[in-house]
């Protein structure tokens, strides 16, 4: 989940029903023998497609038995400090990224087009 969570850096999760889950929030998941901490991008009823944040492909469809909670924060490896990761600015953060990588790839689509 870089750049958002380091490697080495202790997560905080929380329990949560799938319906209180949002585009945006980071969770918990579990795939085959792995465990991934990947963010939401998408939301079809009780089925959510997650990617890492510098990531490019998604997950896939992940169903809500899969998740096993919200990361609410993370302990940061060299001081020990508490990072909130479920709030308003970290949402802000996620979307702003998001319309960043929107317009870049609109931007090398087009690019593409008038060569």
């Amino acid at each position: 989940m870089l750049p958002t969570i380091q490697n080495g850096e202790i997560v905080h999760v929380k329990p949560v029903a799938a319906n209180m889950l949002r585009i945006g929030d980071i969770v918990l998941l579990r795939s085959g023998s792995e465990f991934k901490a990947h963010r939401i991008i998408r939301k079809r009823g009780q089925r959510f497609i997650t990617r890492g944040d510098a990531g490019v492909d998604t997950d896939g469809e992940i169903r809500c038995d899969q998740i096993l909670g919200r990361v609410i924060a993370k302990e940061s490896i060299n001081s020990r400090r508490l990072v909130r990761l479920d709030g308003v600015r970290s949402r802000f953060l996620f979307f702003a990224s998001e319309a960043r990588r929107r317009a870049a790839r609109f931007v090398i689509a087009r690019e593409g087009k008038d060569s």
